[in-house]
């Protein structure tokens, strides 16, 4: 006869030492950034710092702040660094608008502003020399799980 050994149940969502695989990532901005030890506190295991928003001293500041209240709680909180990526932005159209249909031909042209007729200006420098002409449009393939809910319905 085998001993019985005592096992602590381990939800699956939790590692062997009871911390959770889950991440709760909160964005610190200037609302929040003084109430960094509660959010540690209430479960926080990821902090984000937009880097659209503030100036180089606001960024260092919230890093010494969640480096500091991490480690008064002696527990490893990681940081998000989230980088602004490229705008990509659209000039104007006549009349506010163009509703384009299958066969029409438009031009895309660099530039910013109010297009001509039949033009899409994009201020995006490299966007003309990054497309060839003619280049197909892939479509994107739906994933598994997408294609059996939608043969399940």
């Amino acid at each position: 006869m085998t001993p019985d050994i005592e096992k602590p149940l381990v939800n699956d969502s939790q590692k062997s030492d009871g911390r959770s695989h889950t991440k709760i990532v909160a964005t610190i901005g200037p609302a929040c950034e003084d109430r960094i030890g509660e959010l540690i506190a209430a479960g926080m295991s990821v902090a984000r710092i937009n880097f659209s928003h503030g100036s180089e001293e606001d960024f260092l500041r919230r890093v010494k702040k969640i480096r500091s209240e991490a480690d008064a709680r002696m527990t490893a909180v990681g940081i998000l660094s989230d980088i602004q990526g490229p705008k990509m932005r659209m000039g104007r159209f006549p009349g506010g608008e163009v509703v384009a249909k299958a066969g029409d031909r438009l031009r895309l042209r660099q530039g910013s502003g109010t297009a001509q007729s039949g033009d899409v200006l994009f201020n995006f420098g490299g966007f003309m020399e990054a497309v060839q002409i003619g280049q197909p449009h892939r479509r994107r393939r739906r994933s598994s799980r997408a294609r059996r809910a939608r043969d399940r319905a």
